[in-house]
């Protein structure tokens, strides 16, 4: 039978019982399929004839992929077009199977392969740079120097198990596990990904934010305090960017006239060029800055890195944490990050009643969905408004 394989047909529509071995055929990638077997697990796999390829009918030839519960159908669909390559090129996939089990790389090698992969794709450096500290702080000391196709789901819920009190972070090590075992399925290192199965911890999203007299404390604290990392403070609440983007901002990015700031796909979170109209305070900051650092400033950055730092190879800006909480103190607020004042500007837009497709062009949210799960509780606050200005007398 050959139909194309969806995740439906996998999760559900899958013969419970067989009573002898059967293939369900893939309509997209040849080869592939789902093997049925009586007593077995279905599992991903691949069939073929030894010289199938020379127009010959030699020697039937079966590898497996993986468990279908343990391995998502798009990556099962990609290591076999991949292994069909092979099969084309004259390579024989099994044999390289069995010597890639022979031979055995260890979990830190790997580590090491996905991070260049991912530089060499284009991946922000601050993902990359998140993934390689958490891959040596979490997972390093305790299953780094295991060969891959020994590491167990137990391993994998041992490792996790010590980051339940961290939601963000435990889901975070979670997806660098799962792209590390991936790569394994595809390069033949083990035929499973015992990430698969684990469970994602539940974030809690913080729902602190700033109040108007608050803000005003802060910015009588950033007055006390002069300087870049103010500056850099200022035009966050005014802009509600993200840390990032804002410390990468070129002055070519920005068109002080027009009133626009242009922030280039490779500094953004989601990888596109994202054009934002900036309010009057903001362009009026940008051009006290833009006068003050003067003709003879030689950095092409906004916020130019002084040196000192370690990440000063940025050639800008990269943190402003110890400064930030210098002056939350000062300001009398606890519990509070420079990322809040990105969802303090936000928050403000949305209790405005603003349409949501404006305040996601501001804030340069893609997702309908993610803006509402942060901002739900500020929404709600307009329920009683809208009822009454709709149906009350």
């Amino acid at each position: 039978m050959r139909v194309k394989i969806t995740k439906r047909l996998v999760e559900r529509d899958l013969p419970k019982d067989v009573s002898t071995e059967t293939w369900i055929w893939d309509s997209e990638v040849l080869a592939f399929g789902i093997r049925l077997r009586p007593g077995r697990r279905p599992t991903y796999a691949m069939r073929w004839k030894d010289d199938s390829f020379r127009g010959g009918n030699g020697r039937d030839r079966k590898m497996t992929i993986g468990p279908v519960e343990q391995i998502e159908l798009v990556d099962a669909r990609a290591i076999a077009k991949q292994r069909f390559g092979e099969l084309a090129a004259g390579d024989d996939p099994a044999e390289k199977q069995r010597e890639r089990k022979r031979s055995g790389v260890t979990v830190a090698d790997l580590i090491k392969e996905v991070a260049e992969t991912m530089e060499a794709k284009g991946r922000a450096p601050r993902y990359v740079k998140d993934f390689k500290q958490q891959m040596r702080d979490h997972v390093v000391p305790t299953i780094g120097t295991r060969f891959v196709r020994d590491v167990t789901a137990t391993d994998i819920d041992r490792i996790l198990a010590k980051l339940a009190r961290r939601p963000a972070l435990h889901n975070h090590v979670r997806a660098g596990l799962s792209s590390v075992f991936t790569a394994a399925l595809r390069g033949r290192f083990r035929p499973d990904n015992p990430v698969m199965g684990s469970t994602k911890a539940e974030a809690r999203h913080r729902e602190r934010l700033l109040t108007d007299t608050e803000i005003d404390d802060l910015l009588k604290a950033l007055d006390a305090n002069p300087g870049q990392n103010a500056d850099a403070m200022r035009l966050l609440w005014m802009t509600g960017s993200r840390p990032q983007e804002l410390f990468a901002m070129r002055w070519t990015d920005v068109d002080l006239e027009a009133g626009v700031w242009t922030k280039p796909a490779l500094t953004v979170k989601q990888r596109r060029t994202h054009r934002v109209t900036l309010q009057a305070a903001a362009v009026a900051l940008l051009r006290r800055m833009r006068e003050e650092a003067g003709e003879k400033s030689k950095s092409v950055f906004v916020f130019p890195s002084d040196g000192r730092h370690r990440h000063s190879e940025a050639g800008h800006l990269t943190t402003i944490k110890k400064f930030a909480a210098k002056v939350f103190k000062a300001a009398g607020l606890r519990d509070v990050r420079p990322y809040d004042l990105r969802k303090a500007f936000a928050s403000r837009l949305v209790a405005s009643g603003a349409d949501l497709r404006t305040v996601m062009s501001l804030t340069g949210h893609t997702q309908v969905a993610v803006l509402l799960k942060h901002y739900a509780h500020v929404m709600d606050g307009k329920q009683k408004e809208v009822l009454e200005k709709v149906f009350g007398r």
